[in-house]
Parts: structure tokens; sequence; C-alpha cells
């Protein structure tokens, strides 16, 4: 069973019957339809059928239809929609080794390293059944889902970077000015010697505070999947919603992680603490991600 089904209001499916009969509802009845092309040779259409439980949160199925206009289905798996757009960099994007879906690969200067995503829009990255590496493509909405977190306090200093968040922040765009400037261009002294200084100054702090005082966002990659990353963000909008289907309670949230803005989507039954503006979510996530055409 796909575990991350929970995340969105199905934590209550207990075995694979139930959970094929719920893919099979939407087979059978999909809110929404999306048909390209699968092959340049031969008929067969690629689909992509879903359907929401939740504001901008649901279930996906892709797979083929054959010449009989028979739907065979190829995977699917549960999403949540990013609400904004979260990176502007350019980004890659390649097949998976277990199904279609794709992955896609991003660079930001603000987290400092790739940030692999899960695609929940592959139908727009593909034509005639091939990936479609367009460097055009470079705004990304990500969102998350989440099967384990809980709620803590916020930092002092966390209002401040709610307050803030329409702004870019400095180390960011410095690194960026850079980066258009050429790859000749000689490193900014001032950069770097910040970057020497914020280390210091953590590294001095946690000898003598809680980890969580010091640390007041993080993203990093947990476990050998490429797309699961430990996160500590801060709560910028929190909305709750129940599964018209099960009548669970799920929550989502709008959170600031290293200044990048996504979406969050976990059941109720598996958040421990209250979820409000200005606290803090930690937790294990799926990171997902949307493509967006300039």
């Amino acid at each position: 069973m796909h575990k991350y089904l929970q995340s969105i209001g199905f934590k209550q499916l207990s075995n694979r019957k139930q959970e094929e009969i719920l893919i099979k509802s939407i087979i059978d009845k999909p809110f929404r339809k999306r048909i390209v092309s699968a092959s340049a040779v031969d008929d067969t259409m690629l689909a992509e059928l879903s359907r929401e439980y939740a504001p901008g949160v649901g279930i996906k199925v892709y797979g083929q239809y054959n010449n009989e206009d028979e739907f065979e289905m190829d995977h699917y798996f549960p999403y949540v929609d990013g609400r904004c757009i979260s990176l502007d960099e350019e980004c890659v994007f390649q097949k998976r080794m277990d199904s279609t879906a794709l992955s896609g690969l991003a660079e930001d200067n603000r987290v400092g390293v790739s940030l692999i995503f899960y695609m929940n829009n592959s139908i727009d990255c593909l034509e005639n059944g091939e990936i479609v590496n367009d460097m055009s493509i470079k705004k990304v909405a990500l969102s998350a889902l989440s099967t384990e977190g809980a709620i803590i306090m916020p930092t002092v200093n966390s209002m401040n970077v709610l307050a803030n968040l329409e702004k870019e922040p400095a180390p960011a765009r410095i690194v960026k000015e850079e980066k258009e400037d050429g790859e000749n261009t000689p490193p900014n002294i001032e950069f770097a010697l910040n970057d020497m200084e914020l280390t210091f100054a953590v590294n001095k702090r946690a000898q003598t505070e809680d980890l969580f005082s010091v640390v007041e966002t993080t993203i990093i990659p947990y476990g050998m999947e490429a797309e699961v990353y430990k996160i500590i963000g801060i709560i910028a909008e929190v909305e709750k919603f129940r599964n018209n289907i099960l009548n669970e309670n799920v929550y989502l949230m709008k959170l600031v992680v290293n200044d990048i803005v996504m979406d969050l989507c976990i059941n109720e039954n598996d958040l421990n603490g209250e979820p409000a503006v200005g606290r803090r979510f930690i937790g294990i996530v799926w990171l997902q991600g949307c493509l967006k055409k300039n």
C-alpha cells in the first residue's frame, strides 16, 4: 500500500482490497482527465486521471489507453498542489526506475544542496512519451506529504521571517547576482566573511542552548530515498480540511523552510501538537514539485 495515502486522510485503509476499490473509483469516474500522445509510433495515449478529496489534495493515476480504449494503470500517488512558487532556478527531470513517473532536480542557493522532488505534473513534461528537458521551465511550486510530525515553539526571530517573506534574503541575492555575472566572477568576500561569522556563532550557541533555538529552519536529506527530507519550517498559514470519503481531518500548512515556501499536508492523527501561525513544524516529508512554464 502507498503509505502516504494516510497523509491525505486515508489512514483507515487497512488492506490492499480497500485500496484497489479506491483507485478503481478514480479510474471509472475521475474528476479530471488529461491525455497526451504516449508514442510517435502507435496510437497509445498517456492519461492522468485525478480526484480531489480536499482543495488541492487528492490522488492521481497514470496509465495508458490502448487501441481498444482500455485503460492500463502504470502507477498512482497521493498529491498536494503547491500554491505558490518556491524555486526560480533551472530544473532537469528524468524518468524513475520503477515507473513512468518523473523526478525533478533543482539547485537553490538558500539550501546549499540540490533538491530532488517527485513531480506531480509529469504529463506536462512529456511529448510523444519522451521527456522534454526545456530549460525555460524554471519555476517550481514545492509541496510535501508527511506521515509523522510535531509542532515546536517558535524562536524570537520566527515572526520577523514571516514579515519579510516577500523579500529575497541578502545571501541568496548575492550568490544569484554572482552567478548571473558569469563563472569568472571573483567570490564575494563580504558574503564569505558573513558565512564564517554565522558558522562561528552557531557553534558557540550550540554549546549552551537547545538545538531547536539555534537552528530555526532546515531541510536535509533523510534515509535512502532521494525525495525524502527531514525539515523544520515556520508555519505561515494553516488550514484544516476533512477528507470527504473517510471523514478524516488533514492539516494543510504553508511553511517557510530556509526562506523557501512550500505547502505541507499531514493527517491530524499523525501530528503531535496544535499548529498555529508562527509556530514550527518538524518532521519527515516526501517532497513533491510542480514545474511551471514561464
